[in-house]
């Protein structure tokens, strides 16, 4: 046979074989050095497309919208709308600009009140005076309390609370590449934290970014060093030979090691998804590792069985035994693993089309390492015979053995009760839905998510939708415009997951009270003067453009997750279009969570389609391997069996199908087909 005639060529020519193996796994691994770690947020959710596009066409002229950073101060039961929490409030702010990694800093003590002096508003400090009587004061309170443009976006409605709202520098996009920036502004705020009672957290995107990285590059380290851990435990107590623990280990990490050295040869980086190669690959490669030292050892006893000398001779002869057995079942398991990876390049998505293109490249160097480094490296060991008198069999083949005759004895026993617990995953299965939270994804008991949700509940919200409108030169500030947009605004707030909405209409409008008018769009003349009032300022610019020919409308809603997120846009979108449809403005919903919700969704989707497919593909592929049409239909139960119950599960525990899940089901599936393919 094939696999007979490979050892043959490894055993006879051990030296070239080992000199060929270097060479070309080390050429391989060279592409390490150049491989780079890219774990950005965009990278992962946004695919192709009009959607795609929109966003960057946004970011490009508006810049990023996930730059920003809320610092949530917490006054407890109390109010902070006191002489002595203000000055804390000011100290905090200024110590926020001073931090090299903030761009912008908006704050309760920056925002302006005007006093008309000489016929002309003048700036003046809001917070400058705080009165001393206590009657005054309930007064300033109160005017602040029912200042549109302060609650909620700076202050919430009780007074409680209030939010540094933090433009960081540079890219953001980059989970680990934020995490400095994050590092240096809590330095800072946890030099105020407990101060006057005062309570400072960080919340927004940026500090989830930041978090997630800290998390996984603690974590990835945490588990990979205790898988290896676990598996060379196990492989000593199921070996009890130090050959039988490095072998499968060095085949089981090297493919994985190879295709980051590809990946760094093609310019692939390592990303957000693709980061689990790290224990994927080896997981899966040392099963057949495990497999084909299994059974050399098991050829090599039988031989000492059978009175033969423990030499050379038995040695390599057990070596071409246990690859002429072994070779073909883990060809077997690894072209069906690879047909199950391959098919994740069918998804629309691509970081899930090269996602599955280098896992089953991986999967397939482990199948080449299996098939020569193995042999080689077991014929430079010198194993010892094992007792060959009667002795009990272990407990492990004792409790395999009553399995084996727990199912050959009662099979529709055993049948019966399969039967009804995967009608229970279904059933508890049929309520698991595809659903995220893009804040939601740290531990709940996290500083980073209770301040997020405070900021939901209390303040302008985390995340947000964009609509970014292109009309003609000056289009976007007439009167009659601005004047339904300021209605739509209020329609909008209306909404009970929408915290905040800014527009040009809420600018004028606030500035019409400037001039002593009420909030609301003022003539035409009065217009022009709000916009020459900010020509110094420059606050309109954030959503309006120089040439009054492009504006968005930001609204800031709770992060309800992504169903209810979709549902809210269908919701609000309309609304947007009908208000503003007599006028000649393109209007084009964006945002980073509106683009990064329905790209991770979409990943889910894929997913889980692309699972569906590669169990019916390898289902297909183990029949016509097989020949036989009785394997497939038997195949079919056995490998589907652990993929429902695990989904009911999910569904009994109330969790969500979300990307790493369907990742987790991806492995379970290559996992349960090695099992199913070496058992038959």
């Amino acid at each position: 046979m094939i696999f007979e005639r490979i050892a043959d060529v490894i055993l006879r020519h051990r030296r070239l074989t080992a000199v060929a193996l270097f060479l070309a796994f080390g050429g391989l691994f060279a592409g390490v050095h150049k491989v780079v770690v890219d774990f950005s947020a965009t990278a992962f959710f946004a695919g192709e497309g009009e959607e795609r596009e929109n966003l960057d066409r946004y970011r490009e002229f508006w810049g990023s919208d996930d730059k920003l950073a809320v610092v949530l101060v917490d006054g407890g039961e109390d109010t902070l709308l006191t002489s002595t929490r203000v000055d804390q409030l000011k100290s905090l702010t200024e110590a926020v600009r001073q931090v090299e990694a903030t761009e912008t800093v908006s704050s309760l003590t920056d925002m302006p009140r005007f006093r008309v002096q000489f016929g002309n508003p003048m700036p003046w400090g809001l917070l400058v005076d705080v009165p001393e009587e206590e009657s005054a004061q309930d007064v300033w309170r109160e005017r602040l309390l029912s200042d549109p443009f302060l609650v909620p976006s700076l202050l919430s409605e009780d007074g409680r609370m209030a939010s540094i709202v933090v433009q960081l520098s540079g890219n953001v996009d980059d989970v680990v590449a934020v995490r400095g920036r994050i590092a240096e502004l809590r330095g800072v705020l946890s030099e105020f934290d407990g101060k006057e009672g005062l309570s400072v957290r960080l919340s927004g995107v940026p500090a989830v970014r930041a978090d997630i990285g800290d998390m996984i590059l603690k974590e990835q380290f945490l588990f990979v060093t205790l898988a290896v851990i676990l598996m060379a435990t196990l492989m000593m107590l199921l070996f009890r030979r130090f050959y039988g623990v490095l072998i499968p280990l060095v085949s089981a990490i090297t493919p994985c090691l190879l295709v980051f050295g590809i990946m760094g040869w093609v310019g692939e980086p390592i990303g957000l998804l693709n980061q689990a190669y790290f224990t994927l690959i080896p997981v899966i490669a040392i099963a057949d590792a495990i497999h084909m030292v299994s059974r050399f050892r098991e050829e090599y006893d039988r031989g000492i069985r059978a009175g033969r000398v423990a030499d050379e001779e038995l040695r390599n002869a057990a070596i071409k035994k246990a690859l002429t057995h072994i070779g073909a079942a883990c060809f077997l398991t690894t072209l069906t693993t690879v047909v199950g990876f391959c098919s994740l390049m069918t998804a629309q998505m691509p970081i899930l089309r090269t996602f599955g293109l280098y896992a089953a490249l991986g999967i397939a160097l482990a199948y080449v390492s299996v098939l020569c480094f193995i042999p080689l490296a077991l014929s430079f060991t010198t194993p010892r015979a094992e007792k060959t008198s009667a002795e009990a069999p272990s407990r492990v083949d004792a409790v395999l053995k009553r399995c084996g005759r727990l199912t050959t004895r009662h099979p529709w026993s055993c049948l019966a009760g399969a039967f009804v617990l995967v009608l229970l995953s279904i059933w508890q299965g049929s309520h698991v839905v595809v659903n995220n939270h893009l804040t939601g994804v740290l531990p709940h008991d996290s500083p980073t998510h209770q301040a997020n949700v405070l900021v939901d509940e209390s303040m302008g919200g985390v995340i947000g939708v964009r609509f970014d409108l292109f009309a003609e030169e000056g289009a976007l500030v007439e009167q009659e415009f601005l004047t339904d947009l300021l209605e739509l605004e209020s329609e909008l707030e209306a909404i009970d997951e929408v915290r905040v909405v800014h527009s040009p209409a809420s600018f004028v409008a606030y500035g019409a009270t400037i001039l002593g008018g009420p909030y609301a769009i003022p003539n035409s003349a009065n217009i022009r003067r709000v916009l020459k009032l900010d020509a110094d300022r420059n606050a309109s610019r954030s959503i309006l453009s120089e040439a009054q020919d492009r504006a968005q409308i930001v609204v800031q809603v709770r992060d309800v997750g992504a169903n209810a997120f979709d549902a809210l846009v269908r919701k609000v979108e309309p609304m947007v279009h009908e208000a503003l449809a007599e006028y000649p403005v393109e209007v084009v919903t964006t945002g980073t969570p509106f683009v990064a919700y329905a790209g991770i969704n979409r990943i889910t989707s894929d997913l889980r389609t692309s699972l569906i497919t590669a169990f019916f593909a390898v289902t297909v592929l183990v029949t016509l391997l097989f020949r036989s049409i009785r394997v497939g239909i038997l195949f079919l139960p056995a490998n589907a069996l652990p993929l429902v119950f695990g989904y009911g599960f999910m569904g009994w525990m109330g969790w969500p199908l979300e990307p790493t899940t369907g990742v987790v089901f991806t492995v379970a599936l290559g996992i349960a087909v090695d099992d199913s393919i070496h058992m038959m």
